[in-house]
């Protein structure tokens, strides 16, 4: 079983920061000792608090997983609209717009398409067709709990990013190494009980992910992915608030969110780790 997986987004440079983060070798190995392998006798005869520490540790690590696999998803689809907007209609708003009713008139079948389409479509038609409306979705700000663009910043990764750059994980693996330092034991919600869970046992016939271990040379990367995923973040959050500002009738202000995006995505930074 395993949690982390590849992120898939439109843009090199998004791409490589986000997966550099996931699969970072202490995240790796932290899911080899959190993801449950055990039979169910066994976690029958495993103490409350043991369950409730790795229950932890996997809740945060599943939110954490999940959350970029959404931004990814979310970036990827917002430059699509934008390079649609501005490539494919030159910029026209009410191009777009009509473009997006036909569309969505195709999905609901053919008959219906050939009826509306000979409508003489008004503003309140478009409404919903609107490049804000449908950008709406996948930035700060919209109603629900996924993450979207702009949604975290560095703060709310930071249990997660901790791990990235410190021992901790390898303490988890080890129960005869010292208790886990109180500073990394301190979830955004609550105080993590301070002794490691059991090792896992790794059967010879199991599969071991290559992953698994202490790569001394990766994990000094540990902190430079950290600052570059922060990064990402904090740019995410500026296009965000770019977004916030934009009127629906802004064509010059969506075309300048476009260029944001593609620098987010496709930026010229990359660094040596990446």
């Amino acid at each position: 079983m395993s949690i982390i997986r590849p992120v898939i987004v439109s843009g090199s440079r998004a791409e490589r920061i986000l997966n550099s983060y996931l699969y970072s070798p202490n995240l790796r190995s932290l899911e080899q000792v959190i993801v449950p392998t055990c039979s169910a006798a066994t976690l029958t005869s495993l103490q409350e608090d043991e369950v409730a520490y790795t229950g932890t540790l996997l809740y945060y690590l599943t939110v954490t997983v999940n959350a970029i696999q959404q931004l990814g998803a979310c970036l990827t689809d917002a430059c699509y609209e934008l390079e649609l907007f501005t490539a494919e209609f030159g910029a026209d708003l009410e191009a777009y717009a009509r473009y997006k009713y036909e569309e969505a008139t195709q999905e609901a079948g053919r008959g219906r398409r050939k009826k509306l389409s000979h409508r003489v479509l008004q503003p309140v038609d478009l409404a919903p067709f609107q490049l804000s409306a449908v950008l709406s979705p996948l930035f700060a700000g919209h109603a629900g709990r996924k993450e979207r663009i702009g949604t975290s910043g560095p703060r709310d990764y930071a249990y997660c990013s901790s791990l990235l750059s410190n021992d901790v994980v390898h303490q988890l693996r080890d129960p005869g190494r010292p208790a886990i330092p109180s500073n990394f034991t301190t979830s955004p919600r609550a105080q993590l009980p301070a002794f490691p869970p059991p090792a896992p046992k790794v059967d010879e016939a199991d599969e071991v992910d290559p992953w698994v271990g202490y790569d001394v040379s990766m994990a000094e990367h540990g902190p430079a992915v950290v600052v570059a995923f922060d990064a990402l973040l904090q740019e995410c959050q500026q296009a965000a608030a770019h977004f916030r500002t934009l009127a629906p009738t802004d064509a010059a202000g969506y075309a300048r969110l476009h260029e944001q995006l593609n620098i987010i995505l496709d930026g010229n930074e990359p660094t040596e780790y990446l």
